[in-house]
């Protein structure tokens, strides 16, 4: 049995539907059964809670032998990740998979960068083995820009000419679920890219080539665009990490390529064009 914790998520809900075409028993860890039925497949066992409450938790993953944590950003992530960590250590989880960031540290400027890293060192504290992933940038995050590009084909953000490289989110859940069914990742820590590095003007130009029509990028201040956030209705503490990341990228924190995806899964990773391709439909009014 695998416990997944964040099942209806970006990377959690591909996770479920890779392991079930394993054949693997899955419980997912949902707050909202009625979106984890309409997102995930049949016959997952669901085990409804919050993550806040620790005997929710506790049944989330008693029974299970492995558990894939993956977290969206949260004030109190770094305790919720813990109380998973020590609440499997109990129940006698042999194996977490945990989503985490690029370059955590406890000593880091960006506060969710810190909580990654004291979960990991508590996962590892407890005597758990653990593969860490480290995704770069989702090429799905660009979904939240979609509407502004179904209007008027344009972008915001404060990225500079920085870099990144952007990863699909299934390419993630599939060395998740690699990882998960498989000898040889208990220990590993894992940096995952797609396979180019990546300017948000080149971002431009492959959405603009997947969707078939000119896409452009429109390069703000921080101030503008943390304002712009804020408007959205995005909190003040999430519009604040946001700007980290955008200072991230512009300082080179997100611009360099790895070869993980394709040594762990025998194939190329995803292109950006291709996920835009996959997705044009949601970038069209």
């Amino acid at each position: 049995m695998i416990t997944v914790i964040g099942a209806t998520g970006k990377t959690g809900q591909h996770v479920v539907k890779g392991l079930v075409e394993r054949g693997v028993a899955v419980r997912a860890f949902v707050r909202d059964a009625e979106k984890a039925k309409s997102v995930l497949p049949e016959g997952v066992e669901l085990e409804v809670g919050d993550l806040a409450d620790r005997e929710a938790v506790r049944r989330a993953v008693t029974g299970a032998d492995k558990v894939y944590l993956a977290l969206g950003q949260r004030e109190d992530q770094q305790q919720l990740e813990e109380a998973v960590a020590e609440e499997s250590a109990a129940a006698g989880v042999r194996h977490i998979v945990k989503i985490s960031v690029p370059g955590a540290s406890l000593d880091s400027p960006a506060n969710f960068s810190r909580w990654h890293a004291a979960a990991e060192a508590r996962i590892a504290a407890l005597g758990i083995a653990s593969t860490i992933l480290r995704p770069n940038w989702f090429s799905q995050n660009f979904l939240g820009s979609a509407s502004t590009i179904a209007s008027h084909d344009t972008f915001y953000a404060a990225a500079g000419s920085g870099h990144i490289a952007p990863i699909d989110v299934r390419d993630i859940a599939a060395v998740a679920v690699a990882a998960l069914t498989e000898d040889g990742h208990e220990g590993a820590d894992y940096y995952l890219t797609g396979p180019e590095s990546l300017t948000h003007q080149q971002i431009a130009s492959r959405l603009g080539n997947g969707i078939g029509r000119p896409v452009n990028y429109v390069d703000l201040s921080d101030e503008d665009f943390r304002a712009s956030l804020v408007e959205a209705d995005i909190p003040g503490w999430y519009a604040d990490v946001f700007i980290i990341l955008m200072q991230g990228i512009r300082a080179g924190w997100f611009g360099e390529v790895s070869p993980v995806v394709e040594k762990v899964l025998g194939r190329p990773a995803t292109s950006f064009e291709d996920f835009a391709r996959d997705h044009a439909a949601a970038f069209t009014a």
